[in-house]
């Protein structure tokens, strides 16, 4: 049965699974204290007693780091570029 959730032990492999554009980034994927920085950053609410996250708020967070990653990617290859 579908549900809305994603237990707590799931996140890991699922961020995995995504890649990069969402998910870890190559480096990080064989680095479990990159990974823990990366889940943690995410400042996820859990649910029943600790054990599931939300799926829509994974979403909502990869989604919203994905964003702010690309913007700071561009603006400091607009900073180099200024810099020539």
């Amino acid at each position: 049965m579908a549900t809305t959730f994603i237990p707590v032990s799931s996140l890991r492999e699922f961020l995995k699974d995504l890649g990069e554009n969402l998910g870890f980034s190559s480096s990080e994927k064989s680095n479990e204290a990159e990974q823990n920085k990366f889940m943690a950053s995410l400042k996820l609410p859990t649910y029943d007693g600790m054990t599931k996250y939300q799926f829509s708020d994974v979403l909502d967070a990869v989604s919203l780091r994905s964003m702010v990653m690309d913007q700071m990617k561009k603006l400091k290859k607009e900073e180099h570029n200024l810099k020539k």
